[in-house]
């Protein structure tokens, strides 16, 4: 199991976009799981198959696909108290 916390902090795009490359990489060669841990949710989206959405507790375990269909999954993450509100 590979963790990383915020590996896309700091780095530019064209260093990201290799980064995510060379973690899918290892992913494919050698089965490694891998854990990315941060709140740049919309990137980390485009490479991963699994998202677990965390504000606390759990708030949700699905795929990108269903987070892109499900606005509701997101406001739950970032606002989970919220009625109406400007984001929501």
């Amino acid at each position: 199991i590979l963790i990383l916390d915020e590996p896309e902090a700091s780095i530019d795009i064209e260093r990201e976009a290799e980064l995510y490359s060379t973690l899918h990489a290892i992913n494919k060669e050698y089965g490694t799981s891998i854990i990315i841990i941060s709140h740049e949710l919309e990137t980390v989206m485009q490479h991963v198959d699994r998202v677990i959405g965390i504000n606390g507790a759990i708030v949700f375990d699905t795929t990108p696909i269903e987070i892109a269909k499900n606005d509701d999954l997101l406001k739950q993450l970032y606002h989970p108290t919220c009625v109406t509100c400007e984001y929501c």
